[in-house]
């Protein structure tokens, strides 16, 4: 199996390489949908048939205990909004929609449960926090 990223990340150095108005140029290789995430974790639960439980804790809290970032394994310090179009007209890309995306994350994930995923590194004092102990 490749890689979760793999068919959409080597699709598009494929086309870069291919197109020769590309070069020296930056492009975006994300999903087309932008969902918060709230709703991204709602999506993952409900394809698992899992319950969702989510503790809001204070900012305050959060960042006493040097968890931020840290205490998302979605997040991290630089995060923005990524705009896929100039991947999309001048490559020609296409990306994988989010259901099947969503799909192979969970299959990747559940053969490497929490492997190498920095925003777990200190996840008992986040539950520990949370009250979910």
């Amino acid at each position: 199996m490749r890689h979760v990223y793999g068919d959409d990340v080597v699709t598009s150095v494929e086309k870069a390489i291919s197109n020769g108005k590309a070069s020296g140029r930056a492009y975006n290789i994300c999903q087309n949908e932008i969902v918060p995430l709230s709703d991204f974790l709602r999506m993952l639960a409900e394809m698992e048939n899992a319950e969702l439980r989510v503790r809001y804790v204070p900012r305050a809290v959060l960042e006493n205990y040097e968890l931020i970032p840290d205490c998302s394994p979605f997040s991290g310090s630089w995060m923005s909004m990524l705009d896929n179009q100039r991947s999309i007209h001048e490559l020609g890309m296409s990306y994988t929609p989010m259901a099947e995306y969503l799909r192979r994350l969970i299959e990747y994930f559940g053969v490497k449960r929490n492997a190498g995923i920095s925003g777990y590194r200190r996840r008992a004092l986040e539950l520990e926090i949370a009250g979910a102990r």
